[in-house]
């Protein structure tokens, strides 16, 4: 077919030749660069270049000024019947279980062809499966360094409170059931505790050691800790000394209680302890004082409303507003100039303090 198209072609270029010169053939043109050189009457499909016919008139080729050719003959450059598309190309990955593939699991890999033409690769079209595998576990590392702002320790049902505005100073404690009010600390007195003579006048380091824990803390805790505690009246400046302390882990209100009963020594003994609060922020600097009262019997036998053998008591309730991380502790003075006292040791000399 393509040959005899051609042959026409030349039959007809060689039948209509305008002009031509040795070597070269021209349509169109007086001066052909090749062979044979058709010019054309324009550069669009408007106008053609070169056009065939049969005998009924059927456009056979037609090759238009722009390029663009039309004709039944034009199929057949492509071949007979054309080509068809092929099959595209699928791959599949899922990820791959520790096993004999992979020992430590990895990628499974699988390709085909799409023979569905449907997008997606069916088990049946996959031909060909590869595995990428996950390398060897390495060795462990060291442990890291402890987080900051959280301290070891801790039981179970405490929490992380802050103890002050300082980042990452945080203390386990335990929280106050349903924040409802009650006791969180109750403690007594069951060790002798010696009240230095004419300390009312002078710095005093006097604290009580409430070493009978009858309520561990609920909130808080009970502690030894560095504060500083007023002095007495005649410097009227903070000292520092080592207390057992209550340090608050919860801001709110507390009620602080504590009664201090003093031994009955001799009949002419006037020693009383008179309680005090004393209030530090969270590195132990004093804040404020408050001062309890009390009572002293006439002698060491005698009928009068205190209780046998015991010559004072006296007493400090205080309602105080505390902020998380500050440190309470419970020093006292003995009122007496001239007399060493000794606190009871059986439970009458005790602290109670509740959260509101």
């Amino acid at each position: 077919m393509k040959n005899r198209i051609l042959s026409i072609i030349l039959f007809y270029l060689a039948a209509n030749l305008i002009s031509a010169q040795t070597g070269n053939v021209g349509i169109n043109t007086t001066t052909p660069s090749a062979s044979l050189n058709v010019k054309g009457k324009g550069n669009t499909s408007a106008t053609q270049n070169f056009k065939l016919e049969n005998s009924d008139g059927t456009n056979l080729l037609t090759v238009n000024d722009d390029g663009s050719v039309s004709g039944s003959a034009v199929s057949n450059f492509a071949g007979p019947g054309g080509g068809t598309n092929g099959k595209n190309a699928l791959v599949k990955t899922t990820s791959e279980a520790a096993g004999s593939n992979c020992p430590t699991g990895g990628q499974k890999i699988e390709s085909g062809q799409d023979a569905n033409a449907d997008g997606v690769l069916q088990a049946s079209e996959v031909t060909a499966t590869s595995y990428v595998c996950n390398g060897a576990a390495g060795s462990q590392g060291a442990t890291g360094a402890t987080g900051q702002g959280v301290p070891t320790g801790g039981t179970t049902g405490q929490v992380l409170t802050k103890i002050d505005n300082t980042n990452y100073n945080t203390q386990w404690t335990t929280p106050n059931s349903s924040g409802a009010s009650g006791v969180i600390l109750e403690a007594s007195v069951t060790t002798n505790i010696v009240m230095n003579q004419g300390i009312y006048l002078s710095n005093y380091t006097n604290v009580v050691d409430f070493n009978n824990v009858i309520l561990a803390p609920t909130t808080g805790t009970l502690e030894n800790k560095t504060v500083q505690i007023f002095s007495g009246i005649s410097t009227g400046l903070p000292t520092s000394t080592t207390a057992k302390s209550y340090v608050v882990a919860v801001a709110g209100y507390y009620l602080i209680d504590i009664s201090l009963v003093t031994k009955a020594q001799t009949f002419i003994d006037n020693a009383l302890a008179l309680p005090f609060i004393n209030i530090c922020d969270s590195s132990g600097t004093w804040k404020a004082s408050y001062f309890g009262s009390g009572t002293i019997g006439t002698s060491a036998t005698a009928t009068c409303s205190l209780p046998l053998n015991t010559k004072g008591r006296a007493k400090l309730t205080k309602l105080c507003y505390l902020k998380v991380g500050d440190i309470v502790s419970f020093p006292f003075q003995n009122n007496s100039m001239s007399s060493i006292g000794y606190l009871t040791t059986d439970g009458s000399s005790n602290l109670v303090i509740m959260k509101l």
